[in-house]
């Protein structure tokens, strides 16, 4: 029986022999059917490694509606705390504005007593002066209140209180400080007491086929327990992997599917990567 595949071709397969399904027949099958069950086994395992990016994709989209909600809600307090502040604030300038408008008027009500006294002085000398000489046998002339040429009486400051007069400073609120926990680095010695998570993170890994090598490769360390994709975007591959023990850098220079991996920063509980390709 001739059969044809994804590419095209054909090729003959005898349909008397039973195709056995084990690796035992694998001896027996041809190279197409071997080529065709490798790109299978392939596609099932790609299809896997990107149902975890389903889940993870699920609970960011969870946690971002979480988060916008938190985020309006801060918003809005933030907002109307503000409103009562700066009404607190317009209060207290124009009540600092009133006692001004009323200082200002005291003033102004002594310059005016201050400017009549001054014109009645003025007119009593100018009568004065257009008075003949008096004779000995006369009168003599009367005298104004005020003597000629002495000073207007002095005016006191009626409030000290307009002497560098400004209005009270706007107190800023206090910033939102989120709450966080601090994480406590995991000592690093030849095997830990239990399994612990190490977050990898790899640049440059621009294809798929080399963040599935490299997460089958830490899967193979005799020291790792489980390795889980979360996040492959922009040429940045992380996971996160339950190791007995933490990474050395012998643990990567292992891996040559494509390049060579440089260990850029290598802590107990974190581990950095750059891909370097030789292009």
């Amino acid at each position: 029986m001739t059969t044809t595949d994804t590419d095209g071709d054909q090729y003959r397969h005898d349909s008397s022999t039973p195709e056995s399904p084990g690796p035992a027949g694998l001896g027996t099958e041809s190279p197409e059917v071997r080529e065709l069950r490798a790109h299978l086994e392939r596609a099932q395992d790609r299809l896997s490694f990107y149902e975890g990016f389903d889940r993870v994709i699920t609970e960011n989209v969870r946690r971002s509606g979480e988060l916008m909600g938190e985020m309006l809600a801060m918003r809005e307090s933030m907002t109307a705390s503000a409103r009562r502040e700066s009404q607190r604030e317009r209060e207290r300038i124009a009540a600092h504005l009133g006692a001004v408008d009323t200082d200002f008027g005291a003033i102004r009500a002594q310059f005016d007593g201050v400017a009549g006294q001054l014109a009645d002085l003025r007119r009593s000398l100018e009568a004065e002066s257009r008075q003949p000489p008096a004779a000995e046998h006369d009168s003599p002339p009367v005298v104004p209140d005020r003597a000629p040429g002495s000073p207007p009486a002095p005016v006191h400051d009626s409030d000290s209180s307009l002497v560098n007069l400004q209005p009270a400073p706007v107190p800023s609120p206090a910033p939102v400080r989120a709450p966080g926990t601090a994480t406590v680095p995991k000592t690093p010695g030849a095997e830990w007491d239990s399994p612990q998570v190490i977050d990898v993170i790899a640049h440059h890994v621009t294809r798929a086929t080399i963040a599935l090598s490299l997460q089958r490769y830490l899967g193979d360390l005799k020291a790792v327990a489980g390795v889980e994709a979360r996040e492959f975007a922009e040429g940045v591959l992380r996971m996160q992997v339950t190791a007995h023990q933490p990474f050395t850098r012998h643990d990567f220079s292992g891996w040559n599917d494509g390049g060579q991996f440089t260990v850029v920063e290598l802590q107990p509980n974190i581990v950095e990567l750059a891909l370097e390709t030789g292009a």
